[in-house]
């Protein structure tokens, strides 16, 4: 039982899980995240277990609770989708939704972990380590030509995806280290003397997040990456100028290899067009939605004779394709229960 500050000052008691439960909670649904979102057997499982710990937790939640009923919400009606035949691809939805209750408790988690100032340092730092980890894999992979774990499904063979399907994917994932990493450094002693004590560790693990995320050659990426480092100069309270310097430093080194890897450019090109047709599609269905899992069933692009780059089984855009399958009401929801579900930082420790 922890007492958590209310805004109004008054504290009530809230039944969030312990330290052990948290850790039991994540131990349980390892399997489904470590072995990928398409694994059936696995994350159904898991998905399940997600929803009843949603079901049990979203009344005492505080600052989530209102999130946590948007997001059942959003579950429910993909559900109703399933059930009722509104989806051409129900195995699809199924996953799709195994998949978001499995991200979801995955959260609650997380969250019930870094409830104390000392537990969510050690959140950070493992956050830190685990995604350095993941970029140096993809450094070997990408500097020897050979992805092991991707193999034939690498998508990017020229730009560096880890073990990520999707090259802009892992880029957002390697901003998260790169954060992280700055923040557990920007935590300790600054200095020479910070670096010689313990502090290598995080700038050696921030580097190797750069230098991945750079060589994704992401767009994209790269700019969530430089707005979440100027996000994390205004909450430094000393030390920003390591991510004004990092993000000067990738902008330039970002600038500097993009030359080097292979530009898709027919896709770039197309992909805007596509969006527009996408969105027009969207107005034909625009409550209802034409169901959970059915882009590429549904949904068919004519980007013109000249395209020769492959089928068009995403939109490339998630928040145009959560509103085509779900509907407006349900996608708006859905992004809504993401927002409000971000806790607020403790006070007196932004950084956390």
């Amino acid at each position: 039982m922890l007492n958590i500050p209310y805004p109004d000052g008054a504290r009530r008691r809230q039944r969030l899980p312990s330290l052990t439960c948290g850790a039991l909670l994540l131990a349980a649904l390892s399997p489904a995240l470590i072995l990928g979102g398409n694994r059936f057997g696995l994350i159904v499982p898991s998905g399940l277990l997600a929803l009843v710990v949603l079901i049990v937790q979203a009344p005492y939640l505080h600052h989530p609770k209102f999130a946590s009923w948007l997001f059942l919400a959003v579950i429910g009606w993909g559900a109703v989708q399933i059930s009722l035949s509104l989806t051409p691809d129900r195995g699809e939805a199924a996953r799709i939704l195994s998949r978001y209750l499995l991200y979801a408790a995955v959260y609650l988690g997380a969250v019930s972990l870094s409830l104390r100032d000392r537990q969510a340092w050690v959140m950070v730092r493992a956050v830190s380590l685990w995604i350095a980890a993941i970029s140096a894999y993809g450094l070997v992979a990408w500097a020897t030509g050979h992805n092991p774990l991707l193999a034939e499904l690498e998508a990017y063979p020229d730009a560096l995806e880890a073990t990520f399907i999707n090259r802009n994917a892992f880029a957002l994932y390697a901003v998260f280290g790169l954060l992280a990493s700055l923040g557990a450094w920007a935590r300790g002693q600054g200095g020479a003397r910070g670096v010689v004590e313990g502090g290598w560790i995080w700038l050696s693990a921030a580097t190797i997040c750069c230098v991945a995320l750079i060589l994704t050659g992401s767009r994209a990426g790269t700019g969530a990456g430089v707005v979440g480092l100027i996000i994390l100069s205004g909450l430094l309270a000393r030390g920003y100028w390591v991510a004004g310097v990092s993000a000067a430093a990738l902008i330039g080194s970002f600038l500097l290899s993009v030359g080097f890897l292979r530009q898709t450019s027919d896709f770039d090109d197309v992909r805007f067009t596509v969006h527009r047709t996408v969105l027009a599609r969207v107005q034909d269905a625009p409550f209802l939605g034409h169901g959970l899992g059915s882009f590429q069933d549904s949904f068919r692009a004519t980007p013109g004779a000249g395209w020769r780059w492959g089928d068009w089984d995403h939109a490339h855009q998630q928040y145009l394709e959560t509103a085509y399958e779900l509907g407006w009401p349900a996608a708006v929801a859905l992004f809504a229960a993401i927002l409000l579900a971000a806790p607020k930082p403790v006070r007196g420790q932004p950084l956390t």
